[in-house]
């Protein structure tokens, strides 16, 4: 090898040396800069982090406060929608639903005789009386036409001994006396809980009604 060829192998093995180091000296730059930026990053990073978090803090938050207001305004609607039922029922003539009556009273035994009395202060007591009729009659029972009845009659002067739907009852189911059990009997239950679509009903029982009778008895609205 002459002079010239050894002179330039030695000055590209003295290049690629002093590359390497520079390299090297460039990693460990490198990597000093990367610990430093994360080092000075990091008080940063955790305040986007905690802000982040906050954010989702308060947004999961004001999701249970809607979901509240929600289900609150649920309520108040179906509370509304109640009370607006039950002031057409107050204000409106009552009216019955004949499906009802089909389903509770047609396998129950007809009864001797049925009488629909209406107070003269019932307003609706016409309407709601021949509607009972004509309901009556789609079940196969035979009641009487519908008679309307002093303002003075017993029947509306007696204070029913068992109600449902408020102590002010707008319909009263008269019954027998004893033996007749009200408590017991399956028909009064079919009968009365037909009548419960009204709101407020009782029954009662009456020396004047002849055994195996029923009486509807339409009192006005309260």
């Amino acid at each position: 090898m002459s002079d010239a060829e050894l002179a330039d192998h030695a000055w590209w093995s003295w290049f690629w040396t002093l590359s390497e180091h520079w390299a090297f000296f460039a990693v460990i730059l490198a990597l000093g800069i990367e610990l430093v930026a994360l080092k000075l990053g990091e008080p940063h990073k955790k305040a986007v982090d905690d802000a982040k978090d906050l954010k989702v803090a308060e947004l999961s938050k004001e999701t249970v406060r809607l979901s509240g207001d929600l289900e609150k305004s649920r309520t108040a609607t179906a509370a509304a929608q109640l009370e607006l039922e039950t002031v057409k029922k107050q204000v409106g003539p009552r009216t019955l639903d004949g499906a009802l009556f089909q389903k509770l009273l047609a396998t129950q035994p007809k009864p001797s005789g049925v009488r629909i009395l209406f107070s003269e202060q019932a307003a609706d007591g016409p309407i709601l009386a021949m509607q009972t009729l004509y309901i009556l009659k789609a079940v196969n029972w035979d009641p009487e036409m519908p008679e309307m009845i002093s303002r003075e009659a017993p029947l509306l002067k007696n204070i029913p001994m068992m109600w449902t739907g408020g102590a002010n009852s707008w319909v009263t189911i008269f019954v027998p006396p004893w033996p007749f059990n009200p408590r017991t009997d399956v028909r009064l239950k079919a009968v009365m809980d037909s009548f419960s679509q009204l709101g407020s009903m009782s029954s009662m029982q009456d020396d004047t009604v002849p055994q195996d009778h029923v009486w509807v008895v339409i009192r006005p609205k309260l």
